[in-house]
């Protein structure tokens, strides 16, 4: 196709023009804009720049590893067998009296299952927990730690625990929350017959009592923790526990 009209005449169609010529203030109000554009381009381009190196980026761990189905013993230690003294007689009733046991070896998981490991069971299989469930009568809730303002009585567990509805793994403080940015964290709000699915899933068995105690201790016959008879202080802190006045 041809166009029949002149340059000139395209040139002056597509500008605002005086006479039939070219305003002089385009120019300069297109150089002025440009400018004022460049400027607000930086500023915006340096604050997000700010904005996500100030955000710690998600470990990758939890995505390239934690987030799919296990693989044989990955991300798993062996703990050779071996008999200890299980129980204890100096803390709670239900730990004594101490008692010989025998265990053999076995593999166990270095870390709790992740939000990223249960989703990938989740979203793989369309399974739903019991909180995500609910009860024949009851709408699906879980329990969650809400801080109260006083206590009146430390024997009631329902000051600081409340039934949340809609709250479960991927909602873990209610309907509100979310798990984003906390793939790598342990899953909560899981049952024992969520637990054992995922673990049937995964190809893998739950621990008993004496496996878990016997791992957990790490080979220190006899010590009142995992780490020694130390006590912890918040001077020098030798276990990730709640730190504070609780239940405030």
């Amino acid at each position: 196709m041809r166009n029949s009209q002149k340059p000139d005449a395209i040139r002056r169609r597509g500008s605002a023009s005086v006479s039939g010529r070219r305003a002089p203030f385009t120019r300069r109000a297109g150089s002025l804009t440009a400018a004022v554009a460049a400027v607000v381009f930086a500023f915006a381009g340096h604050w997000l720049w700010r904005t996500l190196a100030s955000v710690p980026p998600v470990p990758e761990a939890c995505l390239q590893v934690d987030g799919r189905r296990p693989v044989g013993n990955a991300g798993m230690v062996w703990i050779a067998g071996g008999t200890f003294d299980m129980g204890s007689d100096a803390f709670r009733p239900e730990e004594a009296p101490v008692h010989r046991v025998t265990v053999g070896g076995f593999w166990v998981d270095i870390h709790d299952v992740t939000n990223a490991q249960f989703a990938r069971f989740a979203d793989t299989t369309g399974y739903l927990t019991l909180a995500e469930r609910g009860g024949s009568a009851e709408p699906p809730a879980s329990l969650v730690f809400v801080a109260p303002r006083e206590i009146r009585d430390l024997q009631d567990p329902s000051q600081w625990w409340r039934l949340v509805r809609g709250a479960n793994w991927r909602h873990p403080e209610g309907p509100a929350s979310d798990i984003a940015r906390r793939e790598n964290h342990p899953v909560v709000h899981v049952a024992y017959e969520d637990a054992l699915a995922y673990a049937r899933w995964a190809g893998r068995a739950l621990p008993s009592e004496a496996q878990w105690e016997f791992a957990a201790r790490g080979g220190r016959a006899g010590a009142a923790f995992s780490w020694g008879d130390q006590p912890d202080t918040d001077d020098a802190p030798l276990a990730n526990r709640w730190r504070g006045v609780f239940p405030l």
